[in-house]
């Protein structure tokens, strides 16, 4: 089985690729979607308001993902933090 990895910058064309190559029957497992679903696990979001703060927290408890982006990708220590907390959860799905 042929396995690729498709990464890059924001607006380099991952999602049209991603799309033409699905079009033509590959299957495709989009880890950015399942980032955003594993934040639906509640003892992995204790995890993540724990490590970053309330501050990331809206008012009904769910994720402010563009308040945690603000944290992680201004500080490569706490993106590889973030990293340690979801790679694992990431992998496992």
């Amino acid at each position: 089985m042929l396995v690729i990895g498709l990464t890059g910058n924001i607006g380099c064309g991952k999602s049209s690729l991603s799309k033409i190559l699905e079009q033509n029957y590959f299957d495709i497992i989009d880890a950015d979607l399942i980032s955003r679903e594993i934040m639906n696990n509640s003892d992995l979001l204790k995890k993540v308001f724990a490590t970053f703060g309330d501050d990331i927290k809206r008012n009904d408890g769910t994720l402010d993902r563009k308040k945690l982006g603000e944290i992680v990708f201004n500080d490569d220590k706490k993106l590889i933090k973030l990293n340690s907390l979801t790679h694992p959860a990431i992998k496992k799905r």
